[in-house]
């Protein structure tokens, strides 16, 4: 009976558990739906401030072709550049105003996509001056990076922030516009002198009579990027997000629900089945007590059978039961009479189990009595018995490996779950990698398209090309993820032959000339000139991808020197290592250095496939690829491969003649 109240009690705990899932799946669909909410708009401003600067570079290169192309061809004329150019013929106007010019124009016919205009606070004409609190704010930050007497180009970082311009949510962007040539910085001192200029210093509160100087601040550009088309696209897809998360969760809630009814109802059906046994056994226990007298006549006409048919199992058992029905009556001593009997019985038959098991019986029974030294003699009886019953020394070792077998069978299911939940672990963070990979190319994707398409509509056919030229690039780069991919997953036929490792580094050098012509590294190699039985092709890859990581570890460090070690350690194995004087390995680093899409560098950089199918390709050769920090600082990687011995005379290197052959 209390059993089955149990299980009807189990309704209100199963009840909790479907609210604390409900719960817990709410909070992991609220969490999933801000980090795309963050991730999007992350995405959106490296965009928008991406297409900003764009936007400002190509205005004041524009600016600098026409002072040097056109004024400086006006100069050479015995005409120039003059802010008064229309009173004089053959003047052109002054490069700020062309560029205040072009920026107006390009506001008023690109259909809102952007808009720039050049600005400062020593602006020379009205309009130019600083009139909002962007403005204001932008130009303290970028007036705070200059310096008194530059003696080089200023590294100017830009200032930008997001604002709501009526109903449209906009990027302002504002970029520094330097004193780059002596003649802007005479113009500008020039002009600081007149009237006029002194005049509207003093109207706008700032000090007449500056003296610039050159790679000093003179101006700014100010870009705004409308974001609020871009913005709607993110949400609405963060809308379909969210609602594929609230229906694969309901899923899950009605899943979870039907698994925890099931359980439920069988709850019952077993509590059901319970009471009914228990039933059934109180009565059959009522019978037993109102009959034992029959109980007792029939065991006894068991015994005389058992004793006609001169059977000691049968004999034994017939004793067995008439002592357990004597116990049960009170009378120990008449119980005690057939176990004992039924003891020896069980003995000489060699049925070793069932005579401990009687054994046991006694020692209770004596143990109820007083008779400790007699229960303690059957105690030790039962435990020789049970050696008895254990069979042989041969029979116990067979059951002993047998347990032993079944240990080891548990333990590799163990690692094989194990093995299973890495390499769901792994999927995971390919897929997590993949994703992150594809997406910011198919968003600047989209983004160009949209930009070509109003770029067509008024006929600007050069810059649609470079867009467009963009868009290959990008594609370009998903085609090299999918091929990495392939040659991830693919498994290419391995065909070793005897090679020397000095030849594979020169091959893999060879290909790194660009960009080690690029940089000042110095590539320093140690050791003999071992053979290896290797795939010469693999060998190089592996090579190539290990000194471009410590190429671009040691970019921007102190001491650039890459040493490569080649050595024969033992008469089976040849050690390739490749060390830096870079950063090294963090923790998280070491803990997945060669699981694919796992890589420290910046988005765009690298794919993180590198070193998983260098480690791919030197297991395929018998080999093995480790990676560590070096004591004395910086990253060292390396490379185990079987021994070549080469052979003597004529035929030293019998792989090589035969390729050529």
């Amino acid at each position: 009976m209390r059993k089955w109240l149990g299980a009807r009690g189990k309704a209100r705990p199963s009840r909790n558990k479907v609210l604390v899932l409900l719960g817990v799946l709410l909070l992991l669909g609220i969490g999933h739906y801000a980090i795309l909410l963050r991730s999007q708009e992350q995405i959106i401003e490296h965009e928008a401030v991406q297409v900003a600067r764009i936007v400002a570079n190509q205005a004041m290169v524009a600016r600098s072709v026409y002072s040097r192309e056109v004024v400086a061809k006006l100069a050479s004329d015995g005409f120039g550049s003059t802010p008064d150019y229309k009173a004089h013929t053959g003047f052109a106007p002054i490069p700020a105003q062309f560029f205040k010019y072009v920026g107006r124009e390009i506001t008023q016919h690109n259909s809102g996509l952007y808009s720039y205009r050049p600005l400062s606070r020593w602006n020379l004409e009205p309009g130019q001056g600083l009139q909002d609190d962007f403005q204001r704010w932008a130009w303290q930050a970028l007036q705070a990076q200059d310096q008194p007497s530059p003696m080089r180009p200023i590294e100017w970082k830009p200032a930008w922030r997001f604002e709501s311009v009526g109903e449209r949510r906009v990027l302002r962007y504002m970029q520094a516009d330097p004193a780059s040539e002596q003649a802007c910085v005479a113009c500008h001192n020039g002009m600081e002198r007149t009237q006029e200029v002194r005049l509207r210093r003093l109207a706008d509160g700032v000090e007449p009579g500056r003296v610039f100087r050159l790679h000093q601040l003179l101006g700014a550009v100010e870009v705004t990027v409308p974001v609020d088309r871009v913005d709607a696209l993110a949400e609405s897809q963060a809308r379909l997000t969210l609602l594929f998360v609230v229906a694969t969760s309901f899923a899950g809630v009605m899943l979870v629900g039907y698994w925890l009814w099931r359980d439920a109802r069988s709850a019952r059906r077993n509590a059901d089945h319970s009471h009914a046994s228990l039933s059934l056994q109180a009565s059959a226990m009522q019978n037993a007590l109102g009959n034992a007298g029959e109980a007792v006549r029939l065991a006894l006409q068991a015994l005389g059978a058992a004793r006609r048919s001169r059977l000691p199992r049968h004999v034994a058992a017939a004793h067995e039961c008439l002592g357990d029905i004597r116990h049960s009556q009170g009378r120990d001593d008449k119980g005690r009479v057939h176990w004992e009997r039924s003891l020896a019985r069980y003995t000489e038959g060699g049925m070793y189990e069932e005579a401990r098991r009687v054994c046991h019986k006694l020692a209770r029974a004596c143990e109820g009595l007083g008779e400790t030294a007699r229960s303690r003699d059957l105690h030790w009886l039962a435990r020789s018995l049970a050696e008895r019953a254990q069979g042989t020394p041969v029979e116990r070792r067979v059951r002993q490996l047998n347990a032993e077998l079944d240990v080891e069978t548990e333990h590799r299911r163990n690692a094989e779950a194990a093995f299973q939940t890495g390499k769901m672990a792994a999927l995971g963070r390919m897929v997590a990698g993949v994703n992150h990979e594809v997406k910011r190319p198919l968003a600047s994707m989209r983004l160009l398209a949209e930009l070509s398409g109003k770029l067509v509509e008024r006929g600007e056919l050069e810059r649609v090309q470079r867009n467009m030229k963009q868009m290959v690039e990008l594609a370009d780069q998903l085609t090299e993820l999918t091929r990495s991919l392939e040659d991830f997953a693919r498994k290419q036929p391995y065909h070793p032959l005897p090679e020397r490792l000095r030849d594979c580094l020169r091959q893999a050098l060879r290909v790194l000339e660009p960009q080690l012509a690029a940089r000042t590294h110095r590539i320093l190699v140690h050791g003999n000139d071992p053979w290896a039985m290797v795939d010469a092709q693999r060998v190089r890859l592996i090579l190539v991808n290990l000194l471009s990581n410590a190429i671009e570890a040691t970019a921007d460090s102190a001491d650039r020197r890459i040493h490569v070690s080649l050595r024969e350690q033992d008469q089976r194995s040849v050690v390739v290592r490749v060390r830096d004087h870079g950063p090294g390995l963090n923790e998280e680093a070491r803990a997945h250095l060669f699981e694919i899409f796992v890589t420290t560098k910046a988005a765009g950089h690298g794919l993180g496939l590198g070193l998983a199918l260098s480690a791919k390709m030197a297991r395929e050769m018998g080999g093995e690829l480790s990676g560590r920090n070096h004591p004395d600082g910086g990253a060292e990687f390396t490379l185990r491969l079987p021994v070549a011995r080469r052979r003597t005379g004529l035929q030293t290197e019998p792989s090589r003649s035969r390729q050529r052959g």
